[in-house]
């Protein structure tokens, strides 16, 4: 084997390990990746869990820019979802109205 042959032997051989080292490694970012997202469904599963327990208490839950609430006019028992787009409000009997504009009390 001459050396060209002998240099192109070694630079396929350093390819090759240059490609096991970025196959390991993107292996191991994508168990990262599904990690993380494993974690992030733990933790918005369990701030939903408090959201839901804080409206069964009577309290209001903030998500993004809506604001949840039971209804402030306390004799019905509806949902009511509040942001600057707009109002909707889900009754009792399954009725929803979405009310277009900022005429909601969000401070």
């Amino acid at each position: 084997m001459n050396r060209r042959g002998a240099s192109l032997i070694v630079v396929i051989a350093m390819l090759g390990i240059i490609g096991i080292l970025m196959t390991v490694d993107l292996a191991g970012r994508a168990r990262r990746v599904r990690d993380d997202g494993e974690r992030m469904a733990r933790v918005r599963a369990r701030e939903w869990a408090i959201g839901a327990t804080a409206l069964a208490r009577g309290g209001s839950v903030r998500c993004g820019e809506w604001l949840i609430s039971r209804s402030p006019d306390g004799e019905s028992d509806a949902l009511v979802a509040e942001s600057p787009r707009g109002l909707y409000r889900i009754e009792r009997g399954g009725g929803e109205i979405w009310t277009r504009g900022a005429r909601t009390r969000i401070p």
